[in-house]
């Protein structure tokens, strides 16, 4: 459910963006995520939207591989697909909060059906950190403390790092 409210607030940005930030250049970032979602990687999009006064506000998907081979070595990776809204405050050197959810799709070994069995589960991600992103593009970095509630009951505290490029 809360998957769905996120989806359906980023729905709603997008729609006001036009409304808000006329006088500005909206980009994309593609970046790799370390360690911030779920203790692996992730191959991420951003689009990012700028409003006056620099604020700011991204929308995140992506898409990571904990592992790429089954129990029985079998192609098969559990998948991390990371969702989520970011908003940051700052010219080039920026203070960025953020939430979302973690969507994981891993194959597990069922002793009940003595069989491999795909199970997904929902993590919901938080951070909170430092974000260095020239106005005009170009290299993007950001440190994170990035915490989150492990299949929506156990709380984890964690970090992340991030390297990417920003354009228009």
């Amino acid at each position: 459910m809360r998957f769905f409210l996120h989806v359906l607030l980023a729905i709603t940005l997008i729609s006001q963006q036009r409304i808000f930030a006329q006088d500005s250049t909206n980009t994309h970032a593609l970046y790799i995520e370390v360690l911030g979602n779920q203790f692996n990687h992730t191959y991420n999009y951003e689009y990012q939207l700028h409003y006056p006064n620099n604020w700011h506000i991204g929308l995140r998907a992506g898409i990571g591989a904990y592992h790429i081979k089954d129990f029985e070595n079998k192609f098969n990776p559990d998948l991390l697909m990371p969702f989520a809204i970011h908003g940051w405050y700052g010219n080039k050197h920026s203070l960025e909060a953020g939430l979302g959810q973690t969507i994981v799709s891993m194959v597990r070994f069922d002793i009940a059906e003595a069989d491999k069995k795909r199970g997904v589960s929902m993590h919901t991600q938080f951070n909170l950190g430092y974000r260095y992103q020239k106005a005009a593009g170009g290299f993007q970095f950001r440190a994170l403390y990035a915490p989150f509630i492990n299949h929506n009951k156990t709380f984890r505290h964690w970090g992340g790092l991030s390297i990417g490029y920003v354009f228009s």
